[in-house]
């Protein structure tokens, strides 16, 4: 079975989509040592570019710093992103 993932990069001069042949389980586990969060079953996020968490349940979507993209938060990751935006510096 042949997976594809697509990346989104934010750049100074706007975001750039690279595509790889790999899953985002694969992905998910190369950068388990970073701060990456999988918020969804088709999204996996750099929690530093998270700017603010938006909703209600069952509703719930992130905004990124430097892009005008949601993305949305399954129930389950709600909690784990509240911890983590409320333990960052400010």
């Amino acid at each position: 079975m042949l997976f594809r993932s697509e990346i989104h990069l934010a750049k100074s001069d706007g975001t750039q989509r690279h595509v790889l042949r790999a899953s985002l389980k694969d992905l998910e586990d190369q950068l388990s040592d970073r701060p990456f969060l999988r918020v969804h079953r088709s999204f996996l996020v750099n929690l530093a570019n998270v700017a603010e968490l938006e909703g209600r349940s069952p509703a719930y979507q992130l905004r990124l710093y430097q892009m005008d993209t949601r993305i949305p938060v399954s129930r389950s990751k709600v909690g784990a992103i509240r911890h983590y935006l409320a333990s960052r510096p400010v």
